[in-house]
């Protein structure tokens, strides 16, 4: 099995509110630790992304050591690599800057990794990764399943000031021919309503009926500490509590919950209803985890002992 994985790799510089700083790589190394923990061990994963120079050696000495993971698809641009600066406030909420910025994949990076691939998983870092146009003629060459996850296509494009959330353009277009879909629940309202207040579970489900008219087969939506929910076309629903744990970062759990799902239920073979459970129990376990350097040797541990 050869799974892809696309996103920003990030320079990360986080303050909890606890006043703790913590600096490390995060972005897509969030899912690319999960998919090599908990993916089969004959599994191959591929990272299909572009990096900075000034952060290319990094990410191909972190990467080269997690099992499974082949580093083929990693290519080097001249460009300042993405740095994010997430500063989370005691009252709840967070500002996030970032500086820097890589260009999007082109079709020509794209163009051999349909016919590699058997399953994909898209979760959009920066917001940056690639152009719709792109993204829907790469969703009509592959065959295989894609998860998607919007990430920051719901926030302001990159700036000097901190990004606010926005209802992305066109986003039934980016959402269409996917095969499943992942949402927190502020995304899900700017979808369904443009403000990102938290939706009352009926109109969640309305937005999922109408997510699925789109060719989506599922749609799984996060409520951090509370847990998550699966939507599936075929009318099931099922939601999962959060898990008590002393949560020192929350930074990144969405990203680990997303890849954990993909790598139980398209890795492993376990139903949507049970990955359900495993990736609520990866998100729990990543939140009492600062940055991305322990995550792989936790999850691995933690998960595969449910």
């Amino acid at each position: 099995m050869n799974i892809g994985v696309t996103g920003t790799a990030v320079i990360d510089t986080i303050d909890t509110a606890d006043g703790v700083r913590t600096s490390d790589m995060g972005g897509i190394y969030y899912a690319v630790h999960t998919l090599s923990a908990l993916l089969p061990s004959d599994a191959r994963l591929h990272p299909v992304l572009v990096v900075g120079a000034d952060a290319i050696e990094t990410v191909r000495g972190d990467w080269s050591a997690l099992p499974g993971v082949v580093l083929d698809g990693v290519k080097r641009v001249e460009a300042l690599n993405n740095r994010v600066h997430i500063e989370y406030h005691a009252e709840d909420g967070r500002d996030e800057t970032q500086a820097g910025g890589l260009p999007p994949l082109s079709s020509e990076d794209l163009a051999p990794w349909p016919a590699r691939l058997d399953a994909w998983l898209w979760n959009l870092v920066s917001g940056s990764e690639v152009e719709r146009s792109t993204f829907d003629a790469l969703k009509n060459a592959f065959e295989g399943p894609v998860y998607l996850d919007l990430h920051s296509l719901c926030l302001e494009p990159a700036s000097d000031r901190a990004r606010g959330p926005r209802r992305p353009r066109d986003w039934e277009a980016w959402v269409a021919g996917v095969t499943w879909l992942q949402l927190n629940a502020a995304e899900a309202a700017l979808l369904w309503t443009g403000d990102p207040e938290p939706l009352d579970r009926a109109s969640v489900a309305r937005l999922a009926a109408h997510i699925h008219s789109l060719g989506v087969h599922g749609v799984l939506v996060t409520y951090g500490a509370d847990g998550a929910a699966w939507y599936g076309a075929d009318g099931d629903v099922v939601e999962r509590p959060g898990r008590s744990v002393v949560a020192v970062d929350p930074t990144g759990c969405g990203d680990v919950f997303g890849a954990a799902w993909f790598a139980l239920h398209c890795g492993r073979g376990q139903s949507p209803e049970q990955a359900l459970e495993g990736a609520v129990v990866a998100a729990t376990t990543a939140a009492a985890v600062r940055g991305t350097s322990r995550l792989h040797s936790i999850l691995k541990e933690v998960v595969h002992a449910r």
